[in-house]
């Protein structure tokens, strides 16, 4: 007797012929007497050697699937690799806008989202920046930096005797009294002038 080839069983020894394994079954050893179900991820088409895995972008669940309209596109937020079976939510300063994504997007330039999870990004208010992609936060600008608008990946530097407001959105003349008080200020909130 020829042993069964991959794909294929034989469930009496003895017998001639082989069976090729049933859709969702797959069996990649010789010589076998069953074949094994798909795992979760993975379907079979018709049964053979292997089972395919579910695309990027989706995941399966079920033991044995039988062809990928069993695997379940990954929600906007997250993303799914080749064969998965979950998928993995978008981190912070990231965001997957559509179903059925197989990788998440940065945050550009200007731009932040601080949770997991997410479908947009925000722009960072005025007074904030973000100079890079895949930001999580803003940052403020400094205590001589101001910007108009929202969604800016830098801060614009105020002139020389003016300091940003509060809101850090406009510059202010600096008195000579108001001066010594913001220096003093910044002497009690521990930052060095040189």
């Amino acid at each position: 007797c020829n042993p069964c080839p991959a794909g294929q069983f034989n469930p009496e020894p003895g017998q001639r012929t082989c069976q090729l394994c049933k859709p969702g079954k797959f069996q990649l050893n010789r010589a076998s007497s069953t074949c094994d179900l798909c795992e979760p991820g993975k379907f079979s088409l018709t049964g053979g050697p292997i089972c395919e895995n579910c695309p990027p972008g989706s995941y399966g669940t079920f033991v044995g699937a039988v062809d990928s309209s069993e695997c379940t596109p990954c929600p906007a937020g997250k993303y799914g690799s080749q064969g998965a079976t979950t998928c993995t939510t978008c981190p912070a300063g990231t965001y997957s806008n559509s179903s059925g994504s197989d990788f998440y997007i940065f945050c550009p330039t200007g731009k932040f989202q601080g949770n997991t999870g997410s479908t947009e990004c925000h722009s960072c208010p005025q007074g904030q920046y973000s100079p890079q992609k895949g930001a999580a936060l803003c940052s403020t600008c400094g205590f001589d930096e101001y910007n108009t608008e929202s969604g800016l990946a830098s801060c614009k530097r105020c002139d020389e005797g003016q300091v940003a407001n509060r809101e850090r959105s406009s510059c202010v003349a600096v008195t000579v009294l108001a001066q010594e008080t913001f220096i003093e200020t910044l002497f009690n909130n521990g930052v060095a002038l040189y």
